[in-house]
């Protein structure tokens, strides 16, 4: 691609010498990827660290055990417990709890006396409303540790939340509970923390003491983040996205309690370990932060009255080992429960039912982990909230066994502020958009990604683990930069077609993810995944059961690395009700079983051929010492497998290969449970099925990239539907006449967030790298929508563009939307329709300049007439210009062709294409009449 700085514009050069200053050496966005870091096979010792657990199905997943209060919420309702604590009843200081009289002043001084007693260093208290009504407007406010805020069920003692006789403070809340003491000691890392480590290296150990917190936390200035590590890794100069602020956008944290000081070396110890690494030019900071301890909020529920009141329910700040525990909050003002910066802590057995705020505006009504790390959310429900099970600015954090309804924007979310290793498993979603209506109602959505710089990425291995999607588009959507997504054993049904998503929208530089054994209803136009970049690698896809598609596992410039498996059905059969993980809650498991010394079976074919059809597989021993041999017995629950009946581990390895053999059967496939077990082991199981291969029912694998090259095309010609088409459309190249032939249906295109979404097409294509241009003469069209030439990213449903018109209409995907893509914007509006007509689109780097001509035989540049010139990465012209910069992701590697639809899915078009010229490939050959 030959760009000089001659003709390109003030911008976009700076941003090509910032480029080049960031190390950026591909053009157009080919970016290169890190070294992989999260995708572990359990077998890698040398990879795997502190941070990692080997799990029973043999996935390595991050480390979970430590979530949660330390030794678990103290049960304040045993006597022997609740002895400890000294507690102020609100009724003896003069609350009535009758719910017509203002209790403030009274509370206030129950509050005064506990605060008092709780200044005390050791003293526990307990602030208590017995069963009644309290009619409250005035903040209830500790700082102090072991204070409990306590009633006698969310059934017996209601909080009725009042608009206050003037506005209260900013950020209260009703229950308020914060550490007011600020941090010191802050400490500059002189080497780098690596994930899993957890002694840090520090100029001075000065003003630390062993048992305090540490936060250790990113703090780069703008003026230097560009050149560092992180900055480099994540940006993309080429399209103005550069991470600058590495605290807000590329932000990692880690709490803990100091366990050991080395004066002598500087080194610091902390009791966590670190989830992800922490550079020196990050200018990674330790300092001693103080937290609120061993306070909670339980028992009672919180109404808010209307929307004039001004504080939330319950805010906690700077708070560890804490919880809340069987509350009901109804209808807060806007967050019904607020949690900044917190670790270590649970919110239980709780309800959280709607919100006085407009959910339909940002940063209104969040419920889920925001600023916090190896915290729990167990049993909880909540419903009408903007966005529900939301992770920003969290890692190693938990929300499980919970349920989400109503109305939503969007639940799940990963939210941007690197946001990582957290877990949702167990869950149940079953969400609207606004007015009942079904729109996204997705079941993992990674907000803006790499378009923008307004939330930040997502960052690695957030874990997806055995939920239930009962509504929306049945869609994952990761909008780019998402390493190492662990999606798996999760059911996900779809009641809403609208948007026309893959079941996987995946984009820049998304890899290394696994996605096993889940169960999707899928779009039946379009594959199971749609790779829209050339750097979505690494990808394992087994095991899971597709309802719908077009019967193809992938579109796109990227393949997954291992495809198996995968059954496809017909989008009217019955959807399995349930998934089959080894173990129901991984949460649960790691808490009883990640220290154990134990056997896992590891086998990625998990399907073998009766007779002699083989797979091979491996059994690992972890958490086991190595210096002896371990003999480990193999064996099978039903007939129709055939492997050894012993296999040895020799010392000094951790495992060893083995062939699974499949032998005669009859009646069906058979599922069978293959058995590992070993002496002081616990042993390990891995479900193999034997295909039958004289059974007339064969299961379908269906196919695996889409689309698939037609017969009789000329060379490095491809053709394929794209996006919502049920027609399968067709093509015909005469070379004695040089004329193309295209017939195609689909959905007429539509101004609408998502680029083409809901767009269907016929497109003909080729393939190039680099500069290059398309010219064709289109002859004439019938019974068509949309129809001409056009430039497209990816070999995808949804991907960046551009295309012309015989209306001289030219529309392209942009640079004004947050999300991948962008809104698409049309350059040049539709006139009358002509033809014959010439269109030509050339590419000269980011720029496409569009053309069309009248003339019969163009062959000058004065033949033609230019209709547009778009810059696919001019800056945004949006007022947020520094949070939206362009979405647009471009390849050095495009497709080139002709497209037509119809307007309806189940009808076609027809046009008739001359002259058609592609360069600098130029295929079909020149025409010699």
């Amino acid at each position: 691609m030959n760009l000089t700085p001659a003709t390109l514009p003030h911008s976009r050069l700076l941003a090509i010498i910032l480029g080049a200053a960031l190390g950026a050496q591909l053009t157009a966005a080919d970016l290169t990827l890190w070294p992989s870091q999260y995708l572990i096979r359990p077998w890698e010792t040398a990879r795997l660290t502190p941070a990692d657990v080997v799990g029973p199905d043999g996935i390595v997943y991050p480390d979970f055990t430590g979530v949660g209060v330390t030794g678990g919420i103290p049960d304040i309702n045993n006597p022997t417990i609740r002895a400890t604590y000294t507690v102020f009843n609100v009724r003896d200081h003069g609350a009535t709890g009758d719910g017509v009289t203002n209790d403030d002043a009274t509370v206030a001084t129950a509050v005064a006396a506990a605060t008092a007693h709780a200044a005390t260093p050791g003293n526990k208290t307990i602030l208590y409303f017995p069963a009644g009504t309290y009619l409250l407007s005035a903040p209830i406010v500790f700082s102090r540790n072991h204070v409990v805020i306590d009633g006698d069920g969310p059934a017996a003692t209601f909080l009725k939340l009042a608009s206050p006789a003037s506005p209260g403070p900013k950020n209260s809340a009703l229950i308020y509970l914060r550490q007011t003491i600020g941090h010191y000691q802050e400490r500059l890392l002189t080497t780098m923390l690596p994930r899993g480590a957890n002694t840090l290296h520090v100029p001075s150990v000065v003003g630390y003491t062993i048992g305090s917190w540490a936060r250790l936390h990113t703090s780069t200035t703008k003026e230097k983040a560009p050149h560092t590590t992180m900055s480099r890794r994540y940006s993309n100069p080429d399209n103005h996205v550069i991470y600058d602020d590495i605290l807000q956008q590329l932000g990692r944290v880690l709490y803990g309690k100091v366990v050991a000081i080395d004066a002598t070396a500087n080194t610091i110890t902390l009791d966590r370990t670190a989830t992800h690494d922490f550079y020196v030019d990050d200018e990674s900071k330790l300092r001693v932060h103080p937290f609120l301890e061993y306070c909670g909020v339980q028992d009672l529920s919180i109404e808010t009255l209307d929307a004039k009141v001004t504080l939330d329910p319950v805010r906690f700040d700077q708070a560890a080992d804490s919880w809340v525990k069987n509350i009901r909050i109804l209808k807060a003002v806007n967050f019904p429960i607020s949690l900044n910066t917190v670790t270590r802590f649970e919110v239980r057995d709780s309800r959280f039912e709607g919100t006085w705020a407009d959910i339909n505006r940002g940063s209104t009504a969040y419920f889920g982990w925001l600023n916090s790390t190896d915290a729990l959310m167990d049993n909880v429900q909540a419903s009408d909230l903007r966005h529900m099970a939301v992770f920003q600015f969290a890692n190693r954090s938990v929300i499980r066994a919970s349920t989400f309804t109503g109305m939503s924007i969007c639940s799940p979310q990963l939210h941007g502020r690197f946001p990582h290793e957290n877990l949702i498993e167990g869950c149940t979603f079953a969400t609207t958009g606004l007015g009942g209506e079904s729109t996204r109602g997705l079941s993992a959505f990674t907000s803006d990604g790499s378009a923008t710089l307004r939330h930040g990425v997502e960052g690695p291995r957030n874990v997806f683990y055995n939920n239930r999607v009962n509504t929306g588009m049945g869609s994952v959507q990761l909008n780019g930069i998402n390493e190492g997504l662990i999606f798996v054993y999760n059911l996900v049904l779809k009641t809403d077609d609208t948007e026309v998503q893959p079941s996987f929208r995946v984009a820049d530089r998304t890899f290394d993810a696994i996605v096993r054994g889940n169960v999707f209803q899928s779009i039946t136009s379009l594959p199971f995944i749609s790779f829209e970049d050339p750097t979505c690698t690494g990808w394992i896809v087994t095991d899971n059961r597709i309802h719908g598609s077009n019967g193809f596992l992938y579109e796109g410039d990227s393949a997954p690395a291992i495809a198996h498996n995968n059954r496809f059905f017909s989008d009217e059969s019955s959807v399995d009700e349930a998934t089959t993980p080894e173990v129901a809650s991984i949460y649960e498991w790691q808490k009883k079983h990640a220290s154990s010394a134990r056997l896992v079976v590891v086998v990625d074919r998990r399907v073998v051929a009766e007779g002699r059809g083989t797979t091979a597989g491996q059994v690992v021993r972890v958490n086991s010492s190595t210096e002896t041999d371990l003999v480990v017995s193999l064996s099978t629950a039903a007939p129709g497998l055939a492997v050894p009946a012993t296999i040895t581990i020799p010392a000094g390895a951790v495992s060893v290969p083995f062939t699974i053999t499949g032998a005669n059967i009859s009646g069906g496939d058979k599922p069978i449970l293959l058995t590992a077990s070993a002496p002081e082991h616990l042993s390990d199981s891995e479900r193999i099925t034997v295909l039958d291969q004289s059974s007339a029912a064969k299961p379908n694998f269906g196919g695996d990239k889409w689309p698939v090259q037609p017969a009789g095309l000329p060379v490095k010609w491809k053709a394929g539907n794209f996006g919502l088409v049920t027609v399968p459309g067709k093509q015909t190249y005469v070379h004695s006449t040089d004329t193309w032939t295209i017939s195609g249906g689909g959905v007429e295109f539509q101004k609408y967030h998502g680029s083409m979404a809901r767009n269907g097409r016929r497109f003909v294509y080729q393939t190039i790298d680099g500069d290059g241009e398309i010219r064709a003469r289109l002859t004439k069209a019938s019974l068509y929508k949309q129809v001409g030439i056009m430039i497209a990213d990816d070999e995808a449903t949804l991907t960046d563009f551009i295309w012309v018109e015989p209306t001289g209409r030219v529309i392209s995907s942009s640079n004004d939307n947050g999300s991948p893509h962008g809104r698409p914007i049309i350059h040049k509006e539709a006139g009358k329709a002509l033809t014959p007509i010439w269109l030509r689109i050339r590419r000269t780097g980011f720029v496409f300049t569009v053309y069309s001509s009248t003339a019969e035989t163009p062959t000058t540049d004065t033949d033609w007439t230019e209709l547009a010139r778009v810059d696919m990465y001019k800056d945004s012209l949006d007022t947020k210009a520094a949070d939206y910069k362009s979405p647009a992701v471009l390849d050095r590697r495009m497709h080139y062709g002709m497209f037509i639809n119809s307007g309806f899915v189940n009808s076609v078009g027809d046009a008739t294409f001359t002259g058609v010229r592609i360069t600098p490939v130029s295929t079909p050959p020149e025409s010699t009449h």
